[in-house]
């Protein structure tokens, strides 16, 4: 899911410091990001919908993660037309991507935290 030579090239610059608490700060928003998401599409809150989308597009194409980014994308565009057909779907298919990503930046941090690792050589 996570294009490793992008990833790479984005955060070789990083201390990774720097690494470990982006992954687990995206770790820590995730659960709340996806509450909220639920909720706008209860109470067709497509402004807020809209804009939590775009920030999830935003978050995760940030990692190098071509899936979730597109997903989010679409979800963002049917709430501005104000649409929820396919929404829900969506949504789901969103979560799993996110969840899938998280696997894999924990597998990144992992590596990053364990002794006698640099960056070049996790990825």
């Amino acid at each position: 899911m996570i294009d490793k030579k992008k990833f790479n090239d984005t955060f070789q610059y990083f201390d990774q410091d720097a690494i470990l608490k982006i992954i687990d700060i995206f770790e820590n928003e995730l659960p709340g990001r996806f509450e909220k998401m639920e909720q706008q599409m209860l109470d067709h809150d497509y402004n807020s919908l809209a804009f939590s989308a775009h920030s999830m597009k935003s978050i995760t194409a940030s990692f190098m993660s071509a899936e979730p980014a597109e997903i989010a994308k679409k979800i963002e565009e049917l709430a501005i037309r104000r649409s929820d057909e396919g929404l829900q779907e969506l949504y789901v298919r969103l979560k799993s991507a996110a969840e899938c990503l998280l696997l894999e930046l924990k597998e990144i941090r992992n590596e990053l935290s364990a002794k006698d690792h640099s960056f070049q050589n996790i990825l």
